[in-house]
């Protein structure tokens, strides 16, 4: 996978949320010197040029919001060329490069062991909340503090840092070494799990939203266009030969119930959410129950929230009609 960090949309590299008031070019008003609240979004596949290819099909609340009133980095770069999921992510939070921060890559051969490793596996650790591989993960092999440890540590500690993906890689490299909390989803079983590493136990507040199987609610869906697939004039049409689809299907609808379990919805294919939008979605459901839950922003001590879009990753290889679901699933919130 490549993020492209200089395709990657970053809400102002950290989008800052300040008590009730958010930071205008056009406003008189002048944001607090220290944000209540801050949260790093990153939308897995989103180049800087969609922004003006696709603006009239984004809504007023979504990405146009964050033009108008944001900040707009056009001159942003990094200086090494391999570009992969961890290595992106690790940049993106420690402000460094892979020779420094030592993620070099998403996976690499330990010639001592004779075995190829993932950049965050970790034997020592295991799942809190899931299936038994999905949490033996842990920031270690990182060398470097990102963002998140560096907030921590100038507040002894007292802030709150949680990191939330589709995926445990970004979850657990993006939440750095000193997270109150790294949440990501188990495909295998639909829900939100976490590693040893963070804790020993689920808080009840997770448990209770995965007992509500928001991951079920999705699956029995399809993924449909948000507009009449004619009005898509700056795509390709529907159905071309360029792309792999999903599923063996290529064109909409995508019914998930069909395509990644049964019909009589018995049991699901969960991992089908990772590479839809409604994986999106289900990240933005639970990152509001995390924030609710954890009382993010509520004290005097600036919070970080880490989030990943990262549902565009999996299927965009396969193809890229990615802006038939528009700003919608992740910004309608």
């Amino acid at each position: 996978m490549k993020i492209n960090l200089t395709g990657v949309l970053l809400v102002s590299v950290f989008c800052i949320l300040s008590v009730s008031n958010s930071f205008s070019q056009n406003s008189s008003k002048i944001p607090s010197e220290k944000p209540k609240h801050i949260i790093g979004i990153v939308v897995d596949q989103m180049r800087y040029d969609y922004l003006g290819r696709f603006w009239n099909q984004f809504g007023e609340n979504g990405f146009k919001r964050l033009v108008n009133e944001g900040a707009n980095c056009r001159n942003a770069n990094y200086n090494h060329f391999f570009t992969q999921t961890g290595i992106n992510y690790a940049t993106l939070v420690t402000g460094t490069s892979p020779s420094y921060h030592g993620i070099i890559a998403d996976e690499w051969y330990i010639p001592l062991k004779n075995k190829v490793i993932n950049c965050v596996e970790d034997e020592r650790e295991k799942t809190i909340g899931g299936s038994y591989e999905e949490g033996r993960l842990s920031p270690r092999n990182m060398l470097t503090t990102t963002i998140g440890d560096e907030i921590r540590l100038s507040t002894f500690m007292q802030s709150k840092v949680i990191s939330i993906a589709l995926e445990g890689k970004p979850a657990v490299i993006a939440g750095g070494h000193t997270p109150n909390a790294a949440y990501w989803f188990d495909g295998e079983t639909g829900r939100w799990v976490t590693g040893s590493y963070y804790m020993n136990d689920l808080p009840a507040w997770v448990n209770e939203f995965n007992n509500k199987k928001f991951s079920d609610m999705y699956m029995a869906r399809s993924w449909e266009t948000k507009m009449p697939i004619d009005q898509y004039k700056q795509c390709l049409t529907d159905d071309n030969p360029y792309e792999v689809g999903l599923m063996g299907r290529r064109t909409f609808p995508y019914p998930l119930y069909e395509l990644g379990g049964t019909k009589n919805k018995d049991k699901f294919n969960y991992r089908l959410l990772k590479s839809t939008p409604f994986g999106n979605s289900l990240t933005a459901d639970f990152a509001i129950n995390t924030i609710v839950n954890e009382g993010l922003g509520k004290d005097d001590n600036t919070d970080l929230l880490m989030l990943s879009f990262s549902g565009n990753r999996k299927h965009w290889p396969k193809f890229r009609n990615l802006i038939h679901r528009g700003d919608g699933c992740l910004f309608k919130t």
